[in-house]
Order: structure tokens, then sequence, then C-alpha cells
């Protein structure tokens, strides 16, 4: 029974595996606490004079370590970004830390960065509980999990996990139901450093790439708010999130640090959006002027402009590297000023 048990088992995962691979997966990382916390605790041990890159998943996929840090010199930036996430949370983290007095290089995501203070938080935080409670067993099993993770390519938490799966089944609605939730397919991976890259399948696969871009501008739901009131909120909001940056940029600066903001691209259907709903005047020169920070904006540079993302919000893994190459002579200055 025991032999049986094995046999089936080795078969069932090999052709588990065999089938994610022949559907374009690969081995690769997961993106979890667990690695973060990993990061972090190089962040913890490193020079309180390095550079640190925070904010969401455009500071993660479309910054290539590598090319920064042929550019600039040094050791390599530590890479504490995280997709879907409010930079405000890091860059206060920080602002809080009487140790660090280098460089924080901040992605500015206007939909991200203008929402209410626990919004866009939660993947953030829970890496910030792993580093802060990481138990030795935790560790071992972490790196185990890493072990495997990175030569298997049906170890893929964002996709090919029971509940993932579930999720991708089209099944008929509920009568009065008003839609269903749109499912976000795996989008991208990361090396041990953390140097995150566009899945590869983004790009040739049409219909990967329009469900990931039905996310990126699914409408927000009617408010039954008066749009008077609704105004008045947002301009509240606005306000109070300009305030924060600017007190968490005076701490880091009045340390010897620095902040330099920066807008990677954005194209197509988001980038109409984020112009209409987030002006550039009451944002990102907003932010610029409250915080007196430099701030680098792709719209700015043609050297940056011509970029195109490939699902509307990201670069590809070879546009990443080109675009860093092209940015690290606007970034320097900002750097070794």
């Amino acid at each position: 029974m025991l032999a049986m048990a094995v046999v089936s088992t080795v078969l069932l995962v090999s052709g588990w595996e065999i089938l994610c691979r022949a559907r374009g997966f690969a081995p690769a990382l997961d993106d979890t606490p667990d690695l973060w916390a990993r990061t972090y605790e190089r962040f913890a041990d490193a020079s309180p004079d390095q550079v640190v890159l925070i904010g969401s998943s455009r500071m993660l996929f479309d910054l290539d370590l590598e090319e920064f840090q042929r550019a600039a010199g040094g050791p390599r930036p530590i890479q504490l970004a995280t997709v879907g996430t409010n930079e405000l949370f890091m860059l206060e983290k920080l602002a809080a830390d009487p140790h660090f007095r280098g460089t924080a290089i901040v992605s500015f995501v206007p939909g991200l960065t203008f929402l209410p203070e626990r919004a866009a938080t939660s993947i953030v935080k829970r890496a910030v509980e792993r580093y802060e409670h990481n138990a030795i067993s935790q560790r071992i099993s972490a790196r185990l999990w890493q072990w495997l993770d990175a030569r298997l390519a049906f170890l893929n938490g964002d996709e090919l996990t029971l509940r993932k799966l579930i999720e991708q089944l089209d099944l008929p609605q509920r009568a009065g139901a008003e839609g269903a939730a749109l499912f976000l397919p795996y989008v991208h991976s990361v090396d041990e450093e953390r140097r995150g890259s566009l899945f590869h399948g983004v790009e040739t696969d049409a219909a990967r790439r329009e469900q990931i871009e039905a996310n990126w501008v699914f409408p927000d739901p009617p408010s039954p708010e008066p749009p008077a009131q609704k105004a008045a909120e947002k301009e509240g909001l606005r306000h109070a999130i300009l305030w924060r940056e600017y007190a968490a940029v005076t701490r880091i600066r009045a340390r010897g640090g620095r902040v330099i903001y920066v807008r990677f691209p954005s194209s197509g259907g988001v980038l109409q959006h984020e112009r209409h709903e987030f002006p550039r005047e009451t944002t990102w020169d907003a932010l610029l002027a409250v915080t007196g920070a430099p701030g680098i904006h792709f719209e700015d540079a043609p050297e940056l402009a011509s970029f195109q993302c490939v699902e509307w919000s990201h670069l590809s893994a070879t546009d990443s590297i080109e675009f860093t190459r092209r940015l690290m002579p606007l970034l320097l200055p900002h750097l070794r000023r």
C-alpha cells in the first residue's frame, strides 16, 4: 500500500507539473511575507545610509536592481515595495525609524496614494508582522518552501492553489446578482532579493492581458452620498494625505535622509482613469510642492514617455531593464546631491 501511495503521488504531482509548464508557468518564487521579512532583515542590518525602494507593484516590476546598481555604484538598493500598497505606510515607518538616514525612492501611484489611511496596506502589514514575529520554526519552514517553490511550477500561490482555481470557474450567477467578481490572474514573480518581473504570459496571452486590464479599470460601485458631499470628502482626504506625506518627508530630512518620488509609466485605460480621477496639478504637482522633495515623472522626460505598459500598468521584464537605464541619469543627480 505504501508503494502504491508513493507511485500514485509521484504520477499525479508529475502530471500536474507537466500540465502547468505546458500552460506557460515556470518555477518562480512567490512574493510571500517570509521573503519580504528576509529582505527587511537586510535593511535592518545595513548601513543607515542605504537606498531603499518603497511603494507598489510599479516599483517592484519596473525598476531593475541590477541596472540601478551598475549606474549608481555601491550596494544594491533594498526592495521593500509590495503589490497593491499605499506607499505612505512604509514611508511613515521609515520616518519613525531613528536609525534611517538614507534615501527612500518612492513609487507614486495616485490611485493608491490618495486612499484612506488603512486602505491598500494589508499585504505590507502582514509582511511587517512576519518580520516582527518570525519564530525559528517559521524561518525553517519558509526556507524549505522557497527551495521547493523555486523548482516546481505548480507551487504558484497567485493562480494555481485550489482557492484560486475555484475562483476561475465560470459559474452562472444567482438571480438578482449584480455581476461576477473579477479574477486577477498571475501577474509577476520575484527572485530571492525580490527583484520582480512581469510574467511573460501577460505579454503572450491576450485573454490573460484583457482580464488583468479589466481589474485595473473596474468601476467603483455607485455611491449613495450626494455628489457635493463626496467631492468635499475627497478633497479633505487629499489634504490629509498631503499633510502625512509632508510630515514623513520632513522627519526623514531632519536626520539627513532624502526622499525621491518617481511616477512610473502607465498607459491605455489606466492612464486615462488616472488623469481623470487624479489630475496632476492636485496630486503629483501638489505633492512635490508640499513636501519640497524632488520627483521624476515619466511624462516629463521624452526618453521615459515612449514606453508602453503591457497591461496598461506595468512594463515587461525587458522594458524594465531599458527603462531603468534611461531613468538612472535623471535619478543620479538627486542621489549624489
